[in-house]
């Protein structure tokens, strides 16, 4: 019926002179395949004359040839979607243009497809965005209350050390006086212008008489740690009931390891044996050099050193980092980083330094 309607149609296209070049004429193939024209129809159109029409009319045929040929498009499209076997085209132009329109459609499907994927990553990409602003801003909202919680802290030993520095600058000369007398007696101290230690310079211990030698270290006596018991050091953590060499019977050595303690200690400040040599009486040794006792500098008031720059309100020796404990603690190099000495006596530094064996072995 299709081909019938489109033979007809270009027939009178043919006749009123609308088509003259007869090589754009289809042609019919009545085997199933795309609807075109034969030769002798071919023939028949170009054997017509043109005439001439009114331009109503023409536009008229133009129209309905127009829809005829997209019918046989429709047609021809059916045909080969299921198979069927068109014609020969030799001699006219098929319409292999709608596969070409066909191909184009599907390129812009598949673009509008993948613009489609775009924008929806775009979108996740945008609400990705936007929930990492928000957890942007919530973290640095906790970030700034820690901070002024972290400050509040600060602040608050910061008070705290003002006010211990006002109450050391704020004691009379008695105060101090009657503190420095009781420190004296409790370090056997029987005056201040005599700060070299009590020692035999000639019994050949580089260390205090409170200490004893071993390895070039200087530990507390071995007598004194184990009540007696076992009065003979033979390392750093062992100490002996006789004279080495020492067994390893459960009477005859006993060891103790301790980082700092137990029986590698020493009477220093951290506890840490050192090198051979001693401080004068009102300094004390932390981490090998001799610094002016914490007691003596604040009066009683910040007893306990904790750092080469930091003394503490009480004992916080356990930890090899209570210099940064803020709280109980005041630090300052220039207040607290000195030595004992008066400066005139080579023997007697103002400065911090390392023990001096002279103070203890020799012809001090």
């Amino acid at each position: 019926m299709a081909a019938e309607q489109l033979r007809s149609g270009v027939e009178m296209a043919a006749e009123e002179g609308l088509l003259v070049n007869t090589e754009f004429a289809p042609e019919v193939d009545y085997d199933g395949g795309c609807p075109g024209l034969s030769a002798s129809d071919q023939d028949f159109a170009a054997s017509r004359p043109p005439r001439r029409l009114t331009r109503g009319f023409a536009h008229a045929v133009g129209g309905g040839a127009v829809g005829l040929l997209l019918a046989a498009a429709a047609i021809c499209s059916f045909h080969r979607i299921h198979g069927t076997s068109g014609g020969a085209v030799e001699d006219s132009v098929g319409f292999s243009f709608f596969g070409s329109m066909t191909e184009v459609l599907g390129s812009l499907r598949d673009g509008v497809k993948a613009l489609d994927t775009v924008i929806s990553t775009s979108n996740e990409s945008f609400q990705n965005f936007t929930e990492m602003v928000h957890n942007m801003k919530g973290t640095a909202e906790n970030l700034a209350d820690t901070s002024n919680s972290l400050y509040a802290s600060m602040n608050k030993p910061n008070k705290w050390r003002i006010g211990i520095r006002k109450k050391i600058q704020g004691m009379n000369a008695t105060q101090k006086a009657a503190f420095k007398k009781k420190l004296m007696k409790k370090l056997n101290i029987t005056s201040l212008k005599q700060l070299r230690p009590v020692a035999n310079l000639s019994d050949g211990n580089p260390c205090a008489d409170n200490e004893e030698d071993h390895a070039g270290l200087c530990y507390s006596r071995c007598s004194d740690l184990s009540a007696g018991k076992f009065p003979h050091r033979t390392s750093a953590w062992s100490c002996c009931s006789h004279e080495p060499p020492c067994g390893y019977s459960p009477g005859e050595q006993h060891t103790v390891f301790n980082v700092c303690g137990g029986y590698g200690t020493s009477p220093a400040a951290d506890g840490c044996p050192h090198a051979r040599g001693s401080c004068l009486v009102n300094e004390e040794m932390y981490n090998g050099y001799c610094y002016k006792k914490c007691a003596f500098i604040t009066f009683g008031v910040l007893p306990h050193r904790s750092g080469a720059a930091s003394c503490c309100h009480t004992d916080k020796k356990k930890s090899r980092f209570r210099f940064l404990d803020l709280d109980g603690c005041d630090t300052d190099a220039g207040t607290y980083a000195v030595g004992g000495g008066r400066g005139y006596d080579p023997l007697e530094p103002v400065e911090v330094h390392q023990p001096i064996v002279a103070l203890v072995e020799g012809t001090a």
